[in-house]
């Protein structure tokens, strides 16, 4: 009778700690699910046709910038670049309003492109906008980048 218990016991705690352990889906509410998205997209860019997915995430600004970009231009940002899967911490979220919020965010990466390969590190500053329930990404600002090469040899 107790092995019984036991088997009831288990099959009833182990859903329950598979579901509370796994992470939910992104909360569309959150602006940041935006940015992680925009970063996930841009890093797994495989030709000029992907453009659309990043437009379809931006507004204002942003948007117009993009869409000005010429087929090469976009190629050089987001195709040729050698660059390895990045780490994205958010330092800030400020909401200014139901519609609007600023997001401070840092986002590393390898830049496998140069002779030295690179960790680069940019803190960014990105306004969001709320439209029909759906964030956008309107405008971002480089506030800080820093490059740490490796094998950099360097002199007093």
């Amino acid at each position: 009778m107790p092995k019984l218990r036991f088997r009831r016991i288990t099959v009833l705690v182990i859903p329950f700690l598979i579901f509370a352990c796994t992470k939910p889906a992104g909360n569309p509410d959150d602006p940041r699910e935006k940015i992680k998205e925009y970063i996930s997209v841009s890093f797994g860019i495989q030709s000029v046709s992907d453009r659309t997915k990043l437009e379809s995430m931006l507004t204002g600004e942003a948007k117009l910038r993009l869409a000005s970009w010429s087929g090469d231009q976009f190629k050089r940002a987001f195709i040729d670049v050698k660059r390895d899967f990045p780490k994205l911490n958010f330092v800030e979220v400020k909401k200014s309003g139901e519609n609007e919020a600023s997001i401070t965010y840092e986002l590393s990466y390898t830049d496998k492109m140069k002779e030295n390969e690179a960790k680069v590190t940019q803190k960014k500053l990105a306004r969001m906008i709320r439209q029909n329930q759906i964030w956008y990404i309107e405008s971002v600002r480089n506030i800080k980048e820093l490059f740490e090469y490796k094998n950099e040899l360097s002199l007093p």
